[in-house]
Parts: C-alpha cells; structure tokens; sequence
C-alpha cells in the first residue's frame, strides 16, 4: 500500500517551498507513494481529509505554524520544510519524525500572521 504524504501551506510572499517538496517527492517516489500538495489560500472542489494531528497542531493556542509535512497522518515537519534527502527518507519511512516548529516571521504571537 502506497504512503500517503501531505503537504499544507498557505503562501502568501512567493512561491511555497512545500509545493517545490511536494513535485520533487511525487517524481522521485512514483508508485511509492500518493503526494498531495494542499494550498489553504485556494479553495477546492474537492473535500480533503484533513488529519486528527493537523487539526490539533492548528487548533493548539497558539496556533502552528504552516507549512507542515504529514506522512500517512503524521505531522512530520512544521514551520519549515526538511531538505529533499531527509524529506525522501521521511517519506519512505526509513527515518523516524522528530518535527521542529520553528515561529513563523511576522507571527503575532497568538496564531495570527503579519506576512504581508
């Protein structure tokens, strides 16, 4: 059965460094895992199941910070994305998660955001 890595970000000063992680994870890993790329600024069409550890990593006071990498349910990263080698081992299980949250520039403190 296929992992299933999850990106979401909400970029809002240039091009998102989880999207850049998420093409580069779904060309080298292929059928090895299903990767998802979601832009929390764009509104789907489709419904996302949005995992438990997420929402509570959102929900939290203060809030997380974003972007955040889950793999099959798991926040793996925050605030700041892993290199491509560790993101790869990451996502292939070879390496156990230890995620950092890093305060996101501009943060207010209270969950809220300055960024532009």
């Amino acid at each position: 059965m296929a992992r299933l890595i999850q990106f979401f970000d909400r970029p809002c000063c240039g091009p998102s460094a989880a999207q850049a992680l998420s093409d580069f994870l779904g060309e080298r890993l292929g059928d090895e895992a299903d990767v998802r790329f979601h832009d929390l600024n764009t509104p789907g069409a489709e419904p996302v199941d949005v995992p438990a550890e997420l929402i509570a990593h959102l929900s939290g006071p203060p809030a997380g910070p974003l972007p955040v990498m889950l793999v099959d349910g798991g926040l793996v990263a925050a605030g700041a994305m892993p290199n491509y080698l560790d993101a790869l081992e990451l996502a292939r299980g070879e390496r156990r998660a230890s995620p950092v949250t890093l305060p996101m520039a501009g943060a207010t403190g209270d969950g809220g955001s300055s960024c532009c």
